[in-house]
C-alpha cells in the first residue's frame, strides 16, 4: 500500500486534471486476486485504468500471465470492459530503476571497509524461465 500511496501522490502532482488517482492491487495467486480488483474498479465506476505489472521485464510466464488474467476475467463474463485499459508491461532500462539499483548496491558496499570493497563479489540472481518458454522465443525482453 505504501508503494501505491506514493505512486498516486506523484500522479496527482503530475496530472492534476485527472486527479484524484486511485490504485487497486490484484495478484494472480494470492488475495487480493486480480478478478476482485477488477470487480472493485467496475463498482467504483473507474473509466480509465492502467495495468502496471511490477515485473520490469516482459515474459509471457509473468507479465503475460498477469495481463491475460484481465482478458480472462471479461471473457468469462462475456462482457467488454466498461473502462478503457492501458498497459505498462516492461521498463527494465528506465533510468530511475537503474539508479535505484545502483544506489542500493552503493549503500550495501559502503558497509564494507574501503580497502575491501574492490574484493566484494556481487551476485546477481534472476528468476529463470523453463526452456520450453525460451524455445518459443520468450527471453524476458
Amino acid at each position: 500500500a505504501k508503494h501505491g500511496d506514493g505512486m498516486v501522490k506523484v500522479l496527482d502532482e503530475l496530472s492534476p486534471n485527472t486527479a484524484p488517482h486511485k490504485y487497486y492491487i490484484g495478484f494472480r495467486y494470492v488475495s487480493p486476486l486480480t478478478e476482485r480488483a477488477i470487480e472493485d474498479m467496475e463498482k467504483d465506476g473507474i473509466e480509465r485504468a492502467i495495468a502496471f505489472t511490477q515485473y520490469p521485464q516482459y515474459s509471457c510466464s509473468t507479465t503475460g500471465s498477469s495481463l491475460n488474467a484481465i482478458y480472462r476475467y471479461y471473457n468469462s463474463k462475456g462482457e467488454k470492459p466498461k473502462m478503457k485499459w492501458s498497459i505498462i508491461d516492461r521498463w527494465p532500462t528506465h533510468p530511475l530503476l537503474i539508479q535505484c539499483f545502483a544506489d542500493h548496491i552503493q549503500k550495501e558496499l559502503s558497509m564494507f571497509p574501503a580497502e575491501k570493497r574492490g574484493d566484494v563479489v556481487i551476485l546477481f540472481s534472476a528468476h529463470s524461465l523453463p526452456m520450453s518458454v525460451v524455445n518459443r522465443g520468450d527471453r524476458k525482453s
